[in-house]
């Protein structure tokens, strides 16, 4: 099965060793293009805070592993496709008298 990426993932440096990532597909006025907060540590993992998902964090060994598990959240985040909307109730019909 072949996933369609629209994501434009980027690094926005912070400060020496730590990156904003935000998926520029989205306004930069959206607070939804902020993805994660990335900073490299002494013993060179990259520790990754993840914003749009969750508040939980991870490490991965480079930066290019950071950059394929975001697309990879994104991915399965937007890959539901297009489902039914939800029936809205109805109040039976008024019967004339």
């Amino acid at each position: 099965m072949k996933t369609h990426t629209a994501h434009q993932l980027r690094l926005e440096p912070l400060g020496e060793g730590s990156w904003r990532l935000c998926d520029h597909s989205l306004s930069p006025n959206d607070p939804g293009c902020l993805i994660a907060y990335v900073e490299q540590l002494r013993e060179g993992p990259y520790e990754i805070t993840w914003v749009a998902f969750s508040r939980h964090r991870e490490r991965y060994d480079s930066v290019n592993d950071v950059l394929r598990a975001a697309n990879a959240l994104l991915n399965a985040a937007g890959s539901s496709g297009p489902n039914k909307p939800a029936p809205i109730p109805h109040l039976p019909p008024l019967v004339a008298r």
